[in-house]
């Protein structure tokens, strides 16, 4: 395992440095109100990634606490594991290309 993976964050109360972008988003999940889309930007080593894995979690967790997945379930072990059907992680740096994004939406039309 790559060492960024392994210090990431696992839920909202070892996010740093991003105190209100995790009082918005544990203020939407206690509300049950997950919008369609949330834009996560900022510059390298923001922690957009981890949060956006950590809310992945939280949105797929049979057990949620209030900050965060419970990291127990089958379904929270399944995404840490990269092994999630209906998790999938999409580098944009990557994909930004034409072709790509038809790529991406090709296969956004199939339900896991």
């Amino acid at each position: 395992m790559a060492l960024y993976n392994e210090l990431r964050s696992r839920d909202f109360s070892q996010v740093k440095g991003q105190e209100k972008a995790v009082a918005i988003l544990k203020s939407v999940l206690k509300e049950k109100r997950l919008p369609n889309a949330i834009l996560l930007v900022g510059v390298r080593g923001t922690g957009k990634t981890s949060i956006a894995r950590i809310l992945a979690r939280h949105v797929n967790c049979e057990h949620p606490t209030e900050d965060g997945p419970c990291g127990n379930c089958a379904s929270c072990r399944e995404i840490l594991a990269g092994n999630s059907m209906d998790v999938l992680e999409l580098d944009a740096a990557s994909n930004n290309s034409v072709e790509d994004v038809h790529t991406l939406i090709k296969a956004a039309q199939y339900v896991p």
